[in-house]
């Protein structure tokens, strides 16, 4: 944690003015920042209170309570020097007189600049998937930290076991703000004070068995009655399946799933939620890409249309993100129009790998396509064309139709 402190310039020193060197002169005590005035309120708010967060490998961050800013460092040929404006007879030391003098305490040849960036949770979601919740008492074995590890600080300490909040913090490129996001968006599960995935089959269990119950007792999706459809599937349930994760599974399948924090936190132990459609719709897919990651695109919609409950409408946006529709121009791999599996959560986070990867699996790509699969990498304040354009590029087509094809 880090204290930030403005700093105000003195008047320029009058003509004449001697400069010395402290007693105390270092070129290592200081780090300076260069910030524009937007940037400066904004590392200011909060008490100054800023984190800098990376490993050896990344590149640094600084983290305010709601934002990520890339920390980049700009050498320069000037000497910056930091002192006070002083009297002393330092310079005529057998004299009573003073001279106003301009005491150099620290120097620096280079300082940092932030730019604003989103937040890296790459780590996060390796971090979520070391331990997934398995559900009943295999969950409290996994959860319990072995020998030596409940103060683990280092990387392959912190892989064996799962994390408290303030830990995820430490270990999370991103603001606390953002970090909460984040868990809130990986449908991440706190058990006992520790953060962790669930295992994606043990979640689509406990959402079958709890649209079933819907369906038994004819409960509208508008307002489930949470205890009840957790007794039910407690009663239906397999091994491993308990009230907390079937509490979890209703609250990120709810009208909350994209709640803010609180509310999200607090739904867990809701009387009622409404469940949300292009949840369903979406959990409905997700249940079917696990089964078979490429279907014959007819099929799939048959199949997926049959699937959803009573009342849900199919919704093919739904897919975005999760799944893409491949022709046979588009890939040597398939002789008919085919559904096939491409979670955003399996692509490389850096931006041009993404393309890499992107382009590996499909040639030729519309914006509209493209857009689910780079949404996350966009610096804030940035486009999706322009991330785009820096990685493919662009076909125009007689109708004046666009295309992006890999520019490798």
């Amino acid at each position: 944690m880090a204290h930030v402190k403005e700093v105000y310039t003195a008047d320029t020193l009058a003509d004449g003015t001697a400069i010395v060197f402290g007693e105390s002169y270092t070129d290592a005590n200081y780090r300076l920042f260069e910030f524009d005035e937007e940037t400066l309120k904004e590392v200011l708010k909060d008490d100054a209170s800023v984190r800098i967060k990376g490993g050896p490998n990344d590149e640094a961050v600084l983290c305010t309570a709601d934002k990520t800013f890339t920390v980049r460092l700009a050498e320069s040929s000037n000497l910056k020097m930091l002192g006070v404006s002083a009297r002393t007879k330092r310079m005529r030391p057998d004299s009573e007189q003073t001279d106003e003098v301009w005491i150099a305490e620290a120097s620096a040849t280079a300082h940092f600049e932030l730019v604003r960036s989103a937040p890296r949770t790459g780590t996060l979601a390796t971090i979520l998937a070391a331990r997934p919740y398995m559900g009943g008492e295999a969950a409290a074995e996994e959860d319990a930290p072995g020998e030596g590890e409940e103060e683990a600080a280092t990387p392959g300490q912190r892989s064996k076991r799962r994390l408290t909040l303030a830990e995820l913090e430490n270990a999370v490129q991103a603001s606390a703000a953002e970090l909460r996001v984040a868990l809130r968006d990986s449908r991440a599960l706190c058990v006992d004070g520790r953060w962790c995935g669930v295992d994606a089959q043990l979640e689509l269990d406990v959402m079958e068995i709890a649209l079933a119950q819907c369906v038994k007792h004819e409960w509208p999706l508008s307002a489930v009655p949470v205890a009840e459809c957790v007794a039910g599937c407690l009663e239906q349930a397999t091994q491993g399946i308990d009230e907390a994760v079937v509490r979890h599974c209703l609250r990120c399948h709810s009208t909350l799933a994209r709640a803010a924090w609180d509310e999200w936190v607090a739904a867990s132990s809701a009387e009622f939620l409404a469940l949300e459609p292009r949840a369903l719709c979406r959990f409905r897919a997700r249940a079917m890409l696990a089964e078979c990651d490429a279907w014959p695109r007819e099929r799939f919609m048959e199949a997926w249309r049959e699937g959803l409950p009573s009342g849900v409408e199919l919704d093919e946006t739904t897919l975005e993100g999760l799944a893409i529709s491949l022709k046979p121009a588009d890939s040597p791999a398939v002789d008919e129009t085919t559904i096939q599996s491409l979670p955003v959560s399996s692509l490389p986070l850096t931006p041009k790998e993404r393309f890499v990867a992107l382009y590996g699996v499909k040639k030729v790509w519309t914006m509209h396509e493209l857009a689910p699969y780079v949404r996350d990498i966009v610096e804030p304040g940035k486009k999706a064309d322009t991330l785009v354009l820096q990685f493919s590029r662009r076909v125009v087509a007689m109708d004046l139709s666009e295309t992006f094809v890999s520019r490798w």
